[in-house]
């Protein structure tokens, strides 16, 4: 489900870098991401604009499992479509890609969630709700 799908999103941020690409999150079924989903302040804007949207489409040349790429002929702008998914969301591929000094997978993974990801505010709040009911403080439960 859900976490199949965002859980590789470290590996895909540093796919993105390395290929010296923008990561932008394109997801509408059975809703759109930005429905429970939202970039928090100051953190990484993954939403595609309005002027791209309609230059990602489903067809396009196959590169591989699960990737197409599609050139749109009026302009230069390029795009490449992937869905990735792994057994381990791509730990074990982040990890065969660091350098020396740079963090595993499971040290970033929480790190880049909150980067990328907070709650839109209805659920934030039914979060918090649901917490301080149970006397659950973010950070101190296992």
């Amino acid at each position: 489900g859900t976490s199949d799908r965002l859980k590789p999103v470290p590996a895909l941020i540093r796919f993105a870098a390395a290929t010296k690409r923008l990561l932008l999150i394109q997801w509408e079924r059975p809703c759109k991401l930005e429905e429970f989903l939202l970039p928090p302040k100051g953190g990484l804007d993954w939403r595609v604009p309005d002027w791209l949207s309609h230059m990602i489409l489903y067809d396009g040349m196959e590169l591989g499992a699960g990737s197409k790429i599609r050139r749109n002929e009026n302009t230069t702008v390029r795009t490449m479509r992937t869905y990735y998914q792994s057994h381990d969301g791509g730990e074990t591929w982040y990890n065969e890609q660091l350098q020396p000094g740079e963090a595993a997978y499971a040290e970033i993974y929480h790190a880049v969630w909150e980067t990328i990801f907070t709650p839109v505010p209805a659920i934030a709040s039914a979060v918090k709700r649901a917490m301080d009911e149970k006397g659950l403080v973010p950070n101190e439960y296992a």
